[in-house]
């Protein structure tokens, strides 16, 4: 975990950590695994919303106006297109001067509805995913699990999308993975200037498959 990391590496003391999802069974279970495994003593906040509906007020209101360190979205931000993630970025840039991104390399968020493209895309993307999951020491019950109820259902929707932007139920694709360099112009439309970027897995032709990206205030 990354705190702790810290804790090791610059001997962090305490620490606040504000916790932002829609969903408050997830916020809870993000907050409960938070205390039991950071060693250090914690202060939670937690935000539930779409991370593009809160305001730059909520964010300094969680901190009591005070300047974060950093903001960390790890495979949290692909559910938007790529308007709206400069939106967010432009509002975490008033917010904190470091951004740190993990995210998924594939081109789900450019190509347009039944496309070449986002064929091509959606399927090379999950077919990595699909090898890693039976490869994993997990059960039979738990690779089925995540093949039939996440990674499948999560293809189909994109694939069967009409349009770009929507809940599923509007035939909208839901999710928008991206490229690492669409990611860093995302952050560069919203005045971030790119710190890092690393790949973090790569399968046997070079192609990374995740990535981590680390933004800093453009000042």
């Amino acid at each position: 975990m990354i705190v702790n990391q810290l804790v090791r590496d610059v001997g962090l003391k305490s620490v606040r950590l504000i916790l932002n999802d829609q969903s408050p069974t997830m916020l809870k279970s993000a907050e409960t695994h938070c205390r039991e495994n950071i060693s250090i003593p914690v202060e939670i906040v937690t935000l539930e919303s779409r991370i593009e509906n809160l305001e730059i007020q909520d964010l300094n209101l969680s901190t009591d106006n005070e300047v974060p360190w950093f903001a960390l979205a790890s495979a949290s931000a692909h559910h938007m297109p790529k308007d709206d993630k400069i939106k967010v970025f432009r509002i975490l840039r008033e917010w904190t001067p470091h951004l740190l991104i993990g995210e998924f390399e594939a081109n789900n968020d450019l190509p347009e509805p039944n496309s070449p493209e986002l064929f091509y895309s959606i399927l090379g993307w999950n077919g990595y995913l699909l090898k890693d999951v039976l490869a994993s020491p997990t059960t039979e019950a738990e690779k089925t699990a995540t093949i039939e109820h996440f990674l499948l259902a999560e293809s189909i929707i994109m694939l069967k999308s009409e349009k770009k932007h929507g809940s599923a139920e509007e035939g909208g694709r839901v999710d928008y993975h991206t490229t690492s360099k669409e990611w860093i112009d995302v952050a560069q439309k919203a005045g971030w200037k790119t710190q890092t970027h690393q790949a973090l897995v790569r399968i046997p032709n070079g192609r990374p498959v995740t990535y981590f990206l680390h933004f800093r205030r453009n000042v």
